[in-house]
């Protein structure tokens, strides 16, 4: 697929081949692929404006109103949002994702059983494919159509998320195990 490829020689740009974030360390972080996607991270982050943008388009809607910013410097390749929503014991997050390094957004819906009082998680998040496609579906086509209209990005394509970058890592993503979705937006 010319995506596919597209997509991985991009990726080569900002991790290092065969070099391990978590075997050769010091090496890594002197990389001019490393050094490069940190610099250029950090300069996306202090430039709000795209971000506060988007936010503030959804926020002009009362389905996505209390959408939130939950963006991490540090750990992140993309900018987030999330919205949560509670019903009975299950808590609903609605979350985006928008890349850094390349245009695509992602949105999911992930499910997690709750204790209210005290509050406090049962089990952990897990995607939720079955909201996606009911209960959220009219919010994701929402949050799709400001973003693909305000940043022209498009929707990840969903059969390569899980896809591995073969001698690439990240963090404490080791060599064979790196994504698409690690590479482009976060560690799950």
């Amino acid at each position: 697929m010319i995506l596919e490829q597209v997509l991985t020689n991009i990726a080569k740009l900002y991790y290092p081949t065969g070099v391990c974030s978590l075997k050769d360390y010091d090496k890594y972080i002197k990389t001019f692929e490393a050094v490069n996607l940190h610099k250029n991270l950090n300069k996306l982050f202090e430039n709000q404006i795209i971000r506060e943008r988007i936010l503030s388009k959804f926020r002009e809607h009362k389905q996505i109103k209390n959408i939130q910013d939950v963006s991490a410097k540090s750990f992140d390749r993309c900018y987030t949002y999330k919205s949560e929503f509670i019903e009975k014991n299950q808590l609903y997050q609605l979350i985006v994702h928008i890349s850094l390094i390349v245009p695509f957004y992602n949105v999911e819906v992930t499910k997690n059983t709750i204790s209210l009082e005290p509050y406090r998680w049962i089990t952990i998040p897990n995607r939720d494919k079955e909201s996606e496609n009911g209960v959220f579906k009219k919010q994701i086509e929402l949050i799709s159509k400001i973003i693909e209209k305000e940043i022209s990005y498009k929707l990840f394509p969903e059969d390569l998320k899980n896809e591995i970058l073969p001698n690439l890592s990240y963090g404490d993503i080791g060599i064979g195990n790196l994504t698409f979705f690690n590479a482009f937006f976060l560690k799950p």
